[in-house]
């Protein structure tokens, strides 16, 4: 369960990397909705490996940050959508497990 539980943690920060840089691009992007897309996808796997493992509070972050993308998809600028995801992205980064 111990490399399970690493090998979740390293996926924990790759997704919340590409988080990250999809957020950074999100105010320029062509296609917010599609970005915002990625973004929730990204977070709902999260979510769902953070259920397994029993990361509760990340767990947590990670359904905020799944429920703001899909209420920002619809957004036609990206800018706006950045906005309003950044708070909640920066919670679930302050809160990967990583010990």
């Amino acid at each position: 369960m111990a490399e399970l539980t690493q090998r979740f943690k390293g996926e924990a920060l790759d997704r919340t990397g590409q988080i990250e840089l999809l957020l950074n691009a999100l105010p320029s992007a062509a296609d917010p909705a599609a970005i915002c897309d990625e973004i929730r996808d990204h977070a709902h796997k999260l979510k769902g490996a953070a259920g397994i493992f029993g990361f509760d509070d990340f767990k947590q972050r990670a359904a905020e940050v799944e429920e703001e993308a899909g209420a920002q998809a619809g957004a036609a600028d990206g800018m706006i959508a950045a906005g309003a995801l950044a708070p909640v992205v920066g919670e679930l980064l302050a809160v990967i497990p990583t010990e």
